[in-house]
């Protein structure tokens, strides 16, 4: 015979069971459905300034399979924001949230560190994070950038000072890329004798290679990595080029230690947002000695999308499925950190937009009303997915897994959202 206490722990053990079970497949369950976060309660800001402008936070997005991180920065002192005193950049505090990729928790939060408006935020291939910090405008000591390694909670690892570029007498920003795979970052520093090259292990800063690009050698600009090889875009006035408005047309390839070469296949760069700061995301590295290139500006007769060797042999043109009409391609191009995917957004407009398109020849600032992401993989034309976001999406970031989920930011809004198979 069961006795009393006996039945009455049984009860509590199944109960236990029970809802250790709920939670499970309630975890679950939000998975498969993606989650979303109103960064509101999380420091974001919306404010006018004395202008009559409306202004809001910045946010910086990076994800990696074991943290969706955000850096949001806003002004110390919103009177410090009126645009007519050109202080839109000065004292700004930047923090920095880690949220769980699978359930939304926040799991940590860093900061506040001093910079001005525009900072970067990168993923590692070991999913620790890099936050750029820039100081110029409002700088309190001295001006210039500072690279921060922190662990995937936030914590920092190490941090290196870095002086700032000198153009036309002036501290400017130096040149910040990281490869796909977040194992290798570089920095670019124009002084008065040529542009001078760090190459970084991203995961320890260490410095794997330097070297300089001497004033009147024509060394091509450089607007994409690998963790082998070099993608540039060649200049009439290079190394002392800032943007990519003096581009001679031309791509260029090398390794780490090598050679320019010219890119073989031509690419006609006057449709690929030269000069509009477009370029370099609209190139990006694939495993396999491989570039994928999106033409946003194409004219009709042009391919939109390329996969390409660095030897210039087409691999591939990737297949574009139909989509809604007033869809078209926006870029950039985003990569998986292991490389097997990529996808490319496309962005639906209001069809009044359209008519002024083809009225005036012009596109009015109207918002994008859908934002669909189609994803490829990297060795195949066809496309295996495709994430409709809606509305206006600022940023957007893989998650890695199998298959991967996409982290997005729109306005305030962080979001999670599962790729789903074609």
């Amino acid at each position: 015979m069961i006795g009393l206490g006996t039945l009455r722990m049984t009860r509590k053990i199944l109960l236990l069971l029970i809802l250790e079970l709920s939670g499970a497949l309630c975890i679950q369950a939000s998975s498969a459905q993606g989650w979303s976060v109103d960064l509101k309660t999380y420091g974001f800001q919306e404010w006018h300034e004395s202008s009559g402008l409306s202004n809001s936070s910045t946010l910086r997005l990076a994800a990696a399979n074991r943290a969706v991180a955000v850096a949001i920065g806003n002004p110390t002192d919103l009177r410090q924001t009126d645009q007519r005193d050109d202080r839109t950049n000065a004292n700004w505090h930047i923090s920095l949230l880690v949220f769980d990729p699978a359930t939304g928790k926040l799991n940590s939060k860093r900061g506040p560190w001093a910079g001005d408006r525009f900072f970067e935020l990168f993923c590692t291939s070991q999913g620790n994070l890099l936050l750029l910090l820039r100081h110029f405008k409002g700088a309190i000591g001295e001006i210039g950038e500072t690279l921060y390694l922190l662990s995937p909670t936030g914590n920092e690892l190490k941090r290196l000072a870095l002086a700032p570029s000198i153009f036309n007498s002036k501290p400017t920003w130096n040149d910040f890329l990281v490869s796909s795979s977040g194992r290798m970052a570089l920095v670019g520093q124009v002084l008065e004798d040529g542009k001078h090259y760090r190459l970084l292990d991203a995961d320890t800063l260490d410095i794997q290679s330097e070297w300089t690009a001497k004033v009147g050698s024509n060394s091509p600009s450089i607007i994409a990595l690998s963790d082998k090889e070099l993608l540039g875009l060649g200049a009439s006035q290079a190394p002392q080029m800032t943007s990519a408005g003096d581009a001679d047309g031309k791509l260029y390839v090398r390794t780490f230690n090598g050679p320019w070469t010219t890119f073989p296949e031509s690419l006609d760069l006057r449709h690929y947002g030269i000069g509009l700061g477009q370029t370099s995301n609209q190139f990006a590295f694939l495993p396999g000695h491989a570039i994928v290139s999106v033409n946003a500006k194409r004219e009709v007769s042009e391919t939109p999308m390329k996969v390409l060797r660095i030897d210039g042999t087409t691999v591939f043109s990737p297949v574009i499925p139909k989509l809604a009409a007033n869809t078209s391609l926006s870029g950039p191009v985003y990569v998986t950190q292991d490389g097997r995917y990529f996808a490319v957004r496309f962005a639906h407009r209001p069809w009044l937009s359209h008519l002024m398109l083809d009225v005036w020849t012009m596109d009015l600032t109207f918002q994008d009303d859908e934002s669909v992401f189609v994803v490829w993989e990297s060795s195949r034309p066809f496309p295996v997915a495709q994430v409709n976001l809606g509305g206006n999406v600022d940023q957007f970031s893989f998650v890695l897994g199998d298959p991967p989920s996409v982290a997005s930011l729109s306005r305030s809004t962080l979001k999670i959202s599962l790729v789903r198979p074609l």
